[in-house]
């Protein structure tokens, strides 16, 4: 990808809590548990911004 979260999705990176940006991606793509970190409303941009990344993060699988 070569994109930080940030600047690929703003508006979803901003609705998740400070103590959750700091957990491990492989913790965090486990069973899409980064969903579960949004925190607040979904709004629209915050549900194209999921779909964005989602697709984005289609077939990754991370190693050991």
């Amino acid at each position: 990808m070569g994109s930080s979260s940030m600047s690929l999705a703003p508006t979803v990176f901003a609705a998740i809590g400070v103590r959750k940006r700091k957990v491990m991606v492989a913790e965090a793509m486990n069973g899409n548990a980064w969903v579960r970190h949004i925190n607040g409303p979904w709004t629209m941009q915050i549900l194209l911004e999921i779909s964005h990344l989602c697709d984005l993060l289609d077939g990754v699988q991370l190693s050991t």
